[in-house]
């Protein structure tokens, strides 16, 4: 997913809470990438509009690791990737289903967080009403 070059700072987080928060680099700064090995969500604002998104994985295959890449290239997008297998071989006959939910949000450069999380815990509760862990 291609978040705005607009979106000035971010958070990573699992069910328990905020495990990283940064701000993305200037607009003349080289391109950057980042990976969240534990991560179930990513969060980003726009301090300048005071608007926010958040990305949360609702479903993933259970036996294998899910991380979340991004790559932060100002002034072009802020992206985000959903990886699996990236250190090994898809195995014959896998069979995996991933579901993501994107909600979104107005706030505050003082509440942006709580908002953000409020958001995550939203999110989440379409995957337990679905039926997914």
């Amino acid at each position: 997913y291609a978040w705005s070059p607009a979106m000035s700072e971010y958070l990573f987080g699992n069910d328990a809470g905020i495990q990283r928060r940064g701000t993305f680099l200037g607009d003349s700064a080289k391109p950057t990438e980042g990976l969240e090995k534990s991560s179930r969500w990513m969060a980003v604002y726009n301090a300048k509009m005071q608007q926010g998104a958040v990305l949360y994985v609702l479903r993933q295959p259970s036996q294998e690791e899910t991380w979340l890449q991004f790559t932060d290239a100002p002034g072009v997008y802020r992206k985000l990737r959903l990886m699996i297998f990236s250190e090994k071989t898809m195995p014959a006959g896998f069979d995996g289903t991933f579901q993501i939910a994107i909600g979104f949000f107005a706030a505050n450069r003082n509440d942006w967080e709580s908002l953000a999380r409020e958001r995550v815990q939203q999110l989440r509760s379409l995957g337990r009403t679905a039926g997914n862990n």
